[in-house]
């Protein structure tokens, strides 16, 4: 799967939410992700650099405490970002030439029967806690560009997302996020030598720390 299968992803979303826009009563969300995006510094953004987030609650009765979100992430992994040891771990051995991509697209679902909100003595600012399920797809290519070696492991995965969403005015808004993935399926090791680097990753589950930020329409 490569960029055109995000782009698919997209193209499909917008059309099935199409109709519900129309519903004033019920707006949807849409945004990017910050820290993919800032660990390249959002140098060359396009079709193979991008982060994007949509979703809302399901119109019906019945599903009134139900909502989906659909979150793309495909970027370039600079070499900057790999060398840096305080933000990246897992890699042991010399970083120097690695760059890399990622690809983690995620589909979720959230139930919440009772709001996990806190009020705020400015009116202007809410907070809530969502947490949802879902099931995602990953995609992470590690090389060294020196040896012009490079690991290329791919893996779905079902797990759950704890998002901490602060909005203000009703409309802009941030959410602090946990990403956790059970691995499922992979195509191989998720661990293997790269150049002279050492990948010492989970193999059993994925987890990333995230930051969304968007705007309710």
């Amino acid at each position: 799967m490569t960029s055109q299968f995000s782009l698919k992803l997209i193209i499909t979303f917008f059309l099935s939410i199409g109709i519900s826009i129309a519903d004033e009563s019920n707006k949807i969300e849409i945004g990017f992700e910050h820290t993919e995006l800032a660990q390249n510094k959002y140098r060359e953004l396009g079709s193979s650099n991008y982060t994007f987030f949509v979703g809302k609650k399901f119109e019906s009765e019945t599903l009134k405490n139900w909502a989906w979100r659909l979150s793309l992430i495909n970027v370039e992994l600079s070499n900057e970002h790999l060398r840096d040891e305080d933000h990246v771990c897992c890699i042991k051995g010399d970083r120097s030439n690695l760059e890399g991509e990622l690809e983690q697209h995620r589909l979720f679902l959230t139930y919440q029967p009772i709001a996990l909100s806190w009020a705020s003595e400015n009116e202007n600012i809410s907070t809530e806690l969502i947490p949802s399920l879902g099931i995602g797809y990953n995609h992470q290519v590690t090389r060294d560009v020196l040896l012009n070696d490079e690991h290329d492991v791919k893996a779905l995965t079902i797990g759950g997302i704890f998002r901490f969403k602060i909005t203000f005015n009703r409309r802009l808004f941030i959410e602090p996020a946990l990403d956790i993935g059970y691995i499922v399926y992979k195509n191989k090791d998720i661990n293997d030598t790269v150049g002279s680097a050492i990948l010492d990753r989970p193999e059993e589950y994925i987890f990333t720390l995230l930051v969304y930020m968007g705007y309710v329409f």
